[in-house]
């Protein structure tokens, strides 16, 4: 199940700048309002080092070309941005604990019927910076296929070290899906599945993005956007 879910997460994913039907709203009441403002010439540029846009799971950012204006919008007050019917999130003004999840965009899903639910990181900066490093090496030395299986197989690793955050207002602050959380989640939705979840020994992994993500498909409550 969660080779599957990396294969749908990392489909859409391209190494190359393309041009794609695309759209972005600057609030989550205007995500759940359906106020989306249609862009249909943004691109999506994979992003390596350092610099404004760290490298992340998603190691990507929207840009457009020759739009100064709009280019900003997009790198510092745009909130969501559907590019390609994937929903990414940009986690600049994103808080959980008084700490920024990050400056650049990641993955998310629609979670029950109006908040969202996005995938950050909770490893350090060297191992993410890692992956991006090697990833950016396959692209040189291998065809582009073999080059996607070993990106997948690399941010695979990285997304069993991230975690779910909920989105569900205009705050900046997010919740985090920990276990206590997921449990209070399966109970409601989904019962007969808490003593499977119950039976994953360590914490870590019943927090990993891999496992609530999977947990989440299985009880229905997470769609593309």
């Amino acid at each position: 199940m969660k080779k599957l879910l990396l294969l749908i997460l990392f489909a859409s994913f391209s190494f190359t700048c393309l041009f794609s039907q695309s759209k972005y709203c600057l609030t989550h009441s205007d995500f759940i309002n359906n106020n989306w403002i249609q862009e249909d010439s943004l691109a999506i540029t994979p992003v390596e080092g350092s610099g404004c846009y760290i490298a992340s799971i998603s190691n990507s950012k929207f840009t457009k070309k020759q739009n100064k204006g709009l280019n900003k919008i997009l790198k510092k007050k745009a909130l969501y941005v559907v590019y390609d019917s994937v929903l990414y999130v940009n986690r600049r003004n994103i808080v959980s604990k008084g700490s920024s999840l990050g400056y650049n965009y990641s993955y998310g899903f629609r979670f029950k019927d109006n908040e969202v639910c996005i995938i950050s990181h909770k490893v350090s900066v060297g191992i993410i910076f890692k992956a991006s490093a090697l990833s950016s090496l396959a692209m040189q030395v291998v065809p582009p296929i073999a080059s996607g299986i070993i990106y997948q197989s690399v941010y695979s690793a990285v997304l069993d070290n991230n975690v779910c955050y909920v989105i569900s207002s205009d705050s900046k602050k997010v919740k985090l899906v920990d276990a206590k959380y997921m449990t209070e989640i399966i109970k409601e939705h989904k019962p007969e599945l808490l003593d499977k979840y119950n039976s994953i020994e360590k914490k870590k992994d019943k927090e990993a993005a891999a496992t609530v993500i999977e947990y989440f498909k299985d009880m229905q409550i997470i769609s593309k956007y």
